[in-house]
């Protein structure tokens, strides 16, 4: 009780004294914390437009480089429905074939073309060889019908179509070696007789061709790749293939092959990632970007902790 009136009679003494004291530490506190809350909301808003403006310049530069990625590969296989386009136009609908042959026409194509093709050859409906370079034995014709590029000529006639990576499988002949080619497929009218009939015409192409070129653009990249896919998810190249072979890497190859051109957000193994795809025009192939999230880290790490330091090292009055 002593000490009860003994504090009391301090407080009076002091507020006596001092009469301004308490108020003025009540304002001074209120406008630090008032300031301290602003200093926070500001950086906290500060971080988060920072952070969004990075991953849509991210976004932005990777859609713009898969733009140009497409553009490259579309030109190269537009080359080669030229020389398709070349062959039949020019060649085979000119010509009655029991009174000439494609030979020639062939060869001077396939020589003016020879670093991106592998062989030009037509068949018949029926499977059988009509003419082809560079010249060999060839498959029975069951065999040759029973070929994917073959089927899906007959199938879709009015098409042209681009097959997924193969080794070369039309020869006998082991002499010849074997190619990685991608074939080019077509239904053609063709005239025997003065009498018009149907035939498959077939451009193998290197595959290399594509494979240098999304080697190129994957060059240097770690977390960010690129990859190529027919519209089923089957992949054509993925500069992850070996891993995937090992069953070491997965790919949600199937998801982003069905999905409409555009960007998405996916997590792989718990890593967030960015998704953009694009269609290969004429193939109905799928060209997929794939950016992890984790390369904006740095520069948002930097960005959070500068807020953080010039909050803590604010004075506070």
């Amino acid at each position: 009780m002593k000490q009860k009136s003994k504090n009391k009679w301090l407080g009076s003494k002091l507020n006596k004294r001092h009469p301004q004291f308490g108020i003025q530490m009540i304002i001074a506190s209120s406008f630090t914390m008032i300031a301290f809350a602003t200093i926070v909301i500001l950086s906290l808003l500060l971080y988060n437009l920072f952070s969004n403006r990075i991953v849509l310049m991210k976004t932005e530069s990777a859609e713009q480089f898969l733009t140009q990625t497409r553009r490259t590969l579309e030109d190269y296989l537009r080359v080669n429905r030229r020389i398709s386009d070349a062959l039949y136009y020019s060649c085979i609908k000119n010509l009655d074939l029991s009174e000439e042959s494609l030979d020639d026409s062939f060869n001077l194509v396939y020589e003016s073309n020879k670093d991106n093709l592998v062989s030009i050859a037509l068949y018949g409906i029926d499977g059988k060889i009509i003419s082809s370079v560079p010249l060999y034995y060839n498959k029975s014709p069951d065999d040759i019908k029973a070929q994917s590029w073959f089927t899906m000529a007959t199938h879709e006639m009015e098409n042209l179509h681009f097959s997924l990576p193969h080794v070369q499988n039309i020869t006998n002949d082991s002499m010849e070696g074997y190619h990685w080619v991608t074939s080019l497929s077509r239904y053609v009218e063709i005239t025997t007789d003065g009498a018009p009939t149907h035939g498959i015409l077939l451009i193998d192409m290197k595959y290399s061709g594509i494979e240098q070129i999304l080697e190129k653009v994957n060059s240097g990249n770690t977390s960010d790749y690129i990859y190529l896919s027919d519209e089923f998810g089957n992949i054509i190249y993925h500069p992850k293939q070996e891993l995937i072979n090992a069953g070491l890497f997965v790919e949600d190859t199937i998801n982003n092959a069905s999905n409409p051109d555009g960007t998405y957000e996916q997590k792989i193994k718990g890593e967030e990632m960015i998704v953009l795809t694009k269609t290969v025009s004429y193939t109905g192939w799928k060209l997929v970007h794939v950016v992890s999230k984790s390369g904006y880290s740095l520069g948002l790490n930097k960005m959070r902790s500068m807020v953080i330091l010039f909050i803590y090292n604010e004075p506070i009055k």
